[in-house]
């Protein structure tokens, strides 16, 4: 698909974007190639609000081939972009703007299942893994790999089933900056944590800021001698996986023992004992925001609360340096609710 979208013109979609094949009754004439599957009976409206028609659109489908759903690239005024998922309603059929469920696919399962002796390529977004049209980024430069993605940005890994990654050598190409650095490393733990035979990081310290494989190689650059020499990461020890990390910050410390706060001159004041932050939450009326924990109590049991819980000063400090994969401590019980009195009322009698 084009990326400048003439609003009167016909449009011709490639095979990859079926899910594409009809737009609002307000949109342009649609022409679809013969090889392209057959559009789902409902089919979506890619007109988003004020954004208009997409400029590019992947389709996301299972190791058959079927459409699970799809992601569209809207232009902004201003130089900007928005990109939406779209997934199927369970209750009409039709297509919403909305992401899918926990865990996610990952992009191009179709292509893991029919190739399963490739390498595995896994990029920073479905730009960089097949360009705008499908057919270019990093699947054009390394047509011996399959190249796949996690949808959602660089801080959604964690939200996407990295199984399919299981005993395929993986190579991660992340986009040349913080945010990419970040996501090749959490790919890389969820990748081996998955099952992969092994997994590397090229090297992208000599390229343009904010470069992906979606761009131009700069001159000299070669795709493949890149892949050959990523830096391998090696898969932790059982003994540093069972082992538990604990956080502090400020006054508050993190030990064996549990939380704890230290006011000048006073020993330290014992808070709760040791747990893990594994989630956040808001209650039913979506006003107080929580988390959700898994812990011990002070008599060795196991126990998770996964009710929410009102985030004091304290755990709303601390919340912003843990991740949901540090051990802490966990919350004392909360005490019971107390009854209230039953409500006097008084008779009032009158006379006629």
């Amino acid at each position: 698909m084009s990326e400048n979208l003439d609003p009167h013109e016909t449009i011709t979609l490639s095979s990859d974007d079926g899910l594409a094949a009809a737009l609002s009754s307000t949109a342009p004439v649609l022409s679809i190639s013969s090889s392209a599957p057959p559009v789902p009976p409902a089919s979506p409206t890619l007109r988003y609000r004020r954004h208009g028609l997409p400029s590019a659109i992947w389709t996301y489908r299972d190791s058959e081939g079927s459409v699970l759903c799809c992601v569209a690239r809207y232009k902004q005024e201003g130089g900007g972009k928005q990109i939406v998922p779209w997934v199927r309603s369970d209750l009409t059929g039709e297509w919403i703007a909305k992401g899918p469920p926990s865990p996610r696919p990952l992009f191009n399962l179709d292509q893991l299942a029919a190739r399963p002796e490739a390498p595995v390529v896994v990029v920073e977004g479905e730009k960089a893994a097949v360009g705008l049209d499908g057919f270019g980024g990093a699947a054009a430069l390394l047509p011996g790999s399959v190249v796949t993605t996690s949808m959602g940005g660089a801080r959604a890994a964690r939200k996407t089933d990295w199984s399919p990654l299981a005993h395929r050598e993986v190579v991660i190409w992340r986009d040349a900056d913080e945010p990419g650095a970040a996501y090749a490393q959490e790919v890389a733990e969820l990748a081996l944590a998955a099952g992969a035979t092994s997994v590397g990081i090229v090297d992208v310290a000599d390229l343009p800021k904010g470069f992906d494989l979606a761009d131009e190689l700069p001159d000299g650059v070669d795709a493949e001698e890149r892949m050959l020499s990523a830096r391998l990461v090696e898969a932790p020890s059982p003994a540093a996986a069972d082992e538990l990390t604990y956080a502090s910050f400020g006054r508050y410390q993190m030990d064996d023992d549990g939380l704890h706060v230290t006011k000048q001159g006073q020993d330290p004041l014992w808070i709760s004992t040791a747990f893990e932050i594994v989630g956040r939450g808001r209650d039913p009326r979506g006003m107080t925001g929580g988390a959700c924990c898994v812990g011990t109590t002070r008599m060795g049991a196991n126990t998770r609360s996964s009710f929410v819980m009102r985030l004091s000063t304290v755990t709303s400090l601390l919340w912003r340096v843990i991740s949901p994969a540090v051990a802490c401590a966990s919350p004392r019980p909360r005490r019971p609710a107390r009854s209230l009195p039953p409500i006097r009322t008084k008779s009032v009698s009158t006379s006629a």
